[in-house]
């Protein structure tokens, strides 16, 4: 089960945290008891108390994915096929109507809310060299105190650890447009839109299945409305 996390902060700016997680020899963990699920939002805005009433009603859910990556081969029709896209864009749409939000019912229409959807795929390798030397009773071990009084010092050498490992994230942002602010610049206009609520979903994603990496992602989207009961209008 993804790890919950919650967070009360005013959003200025989207943050994308990267978390390294790791296994010992003995742990029977799976990938999926690594995911990590956070939540974030402006209290001001989606508190849902008589002092700061949520005031959202209609949204539009983004049809494909943004993609950023270090990897080569992997591309953004790649996150964007539509066995993942489909289903986890659906997936976030009953949410959003389980909690009482409608569609615009005209594609020309705007919404109070645009959920945008962004996905990262990147791959962290670090190199660590660890100490083994020849002992001086013969045998690779640990260095000690020689006999007789004197010290003794082993001949070290140093051997390469490599560690590697894929991380996906998969951001989903409450784009507050009712409240957009317009900032004239000569003839085009451009507006300033705050980020209400904030999903961020963490997991290592090398060696799993599509179907494994689908399921992990529907249980943290879910998940994440659940720990944001807030957002019910």
């Amino acid at each position: 089960m993804p790890i919950p996390m919650r967070s009360l902060i005013t959003l200025g700016a989207i943050t994308l945290l990267l978390t390294a997680c790791y296994r010992t020899p003995n742990d029977s963990v799976q990938y999926e008891d690594l995911d990590l699920v956070q939540t974030h939002y402006n209290a001001s805005r989606l508190s849902g108390t008589s002092s700061y009433p949520n005031t959202y009603k209609t949204f539009v859910v983004a049809d494909s994915f943004q993609f950023a990556t270090n990897v080569e081969g992997v591309s953004i029709e790649d996150v964007n096929q539509p066995q993942y896209r489909i289903p986890l864009r659906q997936n976030i749409i009953d949410h959003l109507l389980d909690y009482g939000y409608l569609p615009v019912s005209n594609p020309t229409d705007t919404p109070d809310v645009y959920i945008s959807l962004t996905v990262s795929y990147i791959n962290t390798t670090s190199l660590t060299f660890y100490p083994i030397f020849w002992g001086g009773a013969g045998g690779w071990g640990y260095p000690y105190y020689g006999w007789g009084g004197g010290y003794y010092y082993p001949s070290y050498n140093w051997v390469p650890s490599v560690t590697s490992y894929d991380q996906g994230t998969m951001i989903i942002d409450w784009m507050d447009i009712k409240n957009a602010v317009a900032i004239p610049d000569n003839d085009t206009s451009f507006y300033n839109i705050d980020v209400e609520w904030e999903m961020v979903i963490n997991g290592l994603v090398r060696n799993s299945s599509d179907a494994d990496r689908l399921s992990r992602l529907q249980a943290a989207i879910s998940q994440g409305f659940e720990q944001s009961p807030y957002l019910k209008n």
